[in-house]
């Protein structure tokens, strides 16, 4: 049996693979994934749920040239990230019956945060 840090690094490998073949940025790492888990308090970001294992959810779908990057990558309940696909956060989110403006303001600071830091080292 896989240790559960052998199947996060395994995930995140292919979440890379998958970024590099549509040749974008890839730089989440697996202490990246744990920041991301621990700011989200281990829960589902979307609809507040404490599951055993969290998927990645892109904020930004891969299939829209979204990054596998700190700040687009948010931990999500399976149920969540299937529902949500390759939907625009902004119109998927607040249709959902479990949506919460607190927990919306929370991911939108925390995707936002490290838009501002990305654009600052670009520039």
């Amino acid at each position: 049996r896989q240790t559960e840090g052998a199947k996060i690094l395994k995930r995140i490998s292919r979440q890379r693979r998958k970024a590099l073949k549509r040749q974008l940025p890839a730089t989440l790492t697996a202490e990246d994934w744990l920041f991301v888990l621990s700011e989200f308090g281990n829960k589902c970001c979307y609809c507040g749920e404490e599951v055993e294992v969290l998927t990645q959810d892109h904020f930004i779908p891969v299939t829209k040239y979204g990054e596998y990057v700190m700040g687009n990558i948010l931990p999500s309940c399976p149920r969540c990230n299937t529902s949500k696909l390759n939907h625009d956060f902004f119109e998927w989110y607040p249709r959902q019956p479990y949506y919460s403006k607190l927990r919306e303001k929370k991911i939108l600071k925390f995707v936002n945060q490290f838009q501002i830091i990305q654009q600052r080292v670009l520039f």
